[in-house]
């Protein structure tokens, strides 16, 4: 993870793009040319931006290919990285990394917030721009790829908890995806969702 925000800082020359970047339209959206069926949200991982890389990688190389699809990349609000250098500053993420062991201590707390995030990006998506759930295909690299992994779990988690009750308070997508990613909070997540796994 630290390297990966490393290679990032040192691409896009410091805390001064951060800020610029921060200050105008954060987030990235392609509309598809004919009729919408689906949705795609892309979220970039620690120090990733939707315009420093990932709008043009998502432009090439997944767009082609959902020519019906609308497309959405999400910028992580500025926050400090515990496992960053402190002269790094405020970095686009999602949730704080304390360190680099994934079954260590994690911030529970920011990923809620960040969950409910991503909760809203979905709902805007089926309540006001008319998407089917099922259309929708949440995803992103690293600390993005494992927000999605991990959404998807609470989905799993309220349905769990509810024994089919009543529906849950957040929206089911159709599919997720992680690009190099880990699931957070394994442990805790796996055993709400009523998944069997060993650690």
């Amino acid at each position: 993870m630290a390297l990966e925000a490393f290679a990032y800082h040192t691409l896009l020359s410091g805390k001064a793009k951060w800020r610029a970047r921060a200050a105008g339209t954060p987030h990235f959206t392609l509309e598809p040319e004919g009729k919408c069926t689906h949705s795609v949200i892309f979220l970039p991982g620690v120090c990733g931006h939707a315009h420093g890389g990932w709008r043009d990688y998502v432009v090439r190389r997944f767009a082609p290919k959902c020519p019906t699809a609308r497309f959405v990349v999400y910028t992580p609000p500025l926050s400090r990285v515990s496992a960053l250098p402190r002269a790094f500053g405020k970095v686009p993420a999602h949730y704080d990394v304390l360190g680099t062991d994934y079954f260590g201590k994690q911030d529970p707390g920011g990923l809620k917030r960040a969950l409910e995030r991503v909760a809203e990006l979905v709902r805007v998506e089926v309540e006001e721009r008319g998407i089917a759930p099922a259309n929708i295909v949440l995803g992103g690299y690293s600390q993005g790829g494992s927000l999605a992994l991990a959404y998807a779990l609470l989905v799993r988690a309220e349905r769990v908890a509810a024994a089919g009750a009543c529906p849950s308070r957040h929206y089911a997508v159709g599919a997720v995806f992680g690009m190099r990613s880990f699931l957070p909070l394994a442990r805790a997540l796996l055993m709400d969702a009523g998944c069997d796994a060993e650690f």
